[in-house]
């Protein structure tokens, strides 16, 4: 496993808003890869962890806030000991069924890809939880 204490001189901690309009996703990718690589992680998991935060702000974006651009989404991530924990916020309580047939697969990815995932929907804003257990 690795530790936290391996990464000395990088930044362990990341953060990153954003209103929330779908365009704004590929920057946040942007960031959060190069905040990650930063971190010498394998590229499979870099991978993991922006598409699965991606689904996370997707979801945020469309099903919270409307794509109400005067509305914004955060994204916070932090290395601890033997993982990356990402949080993503944004306002609204998500729907629990998906929006079109064709539609309600973002959950089923971020649990695929992250070793834990953990939503708490409130009225007003809810967050997503994501983990990622750092291996050797």
């Amino acid at each position: 496993m690795l530790d936290a204490s391996q990464h000395t001189g990088a930044d362990t901690t990341f953060s990153h808003r954003m209103v929330a309009a779908p365009v704004e996703l590929r920057p946040m990718r942007r960031r959060l890869a190069g905040w990650l690589d930063g971190l010498h992680l394998p590229g499979e998991t870099v991978m993991d962890i922006v598409t699965a935060t991606d689904e996370a702000c997707a979801n945020a974006i469309e099903h919270g806030a409307d794509c109400d651009p005067s509305e914004q989404v955060a994204v916070e991530a932090h290395v601890a000991l033997d993982r990356v924990v990402v949080l993503v916020s944004g306002p609204g309580a998500w729907r629990h069924v998906p929006s079109g047939p064709h539609r309600g697969r973002g959950l089923l990815i971020m649990r695929g890809l992250m070793d834990e995932v953990l939503i708490r929907r409130d009225p007003d804003r809810s967050t997503v939880r994501l983990v990622k257990v750092l291996d050797d």
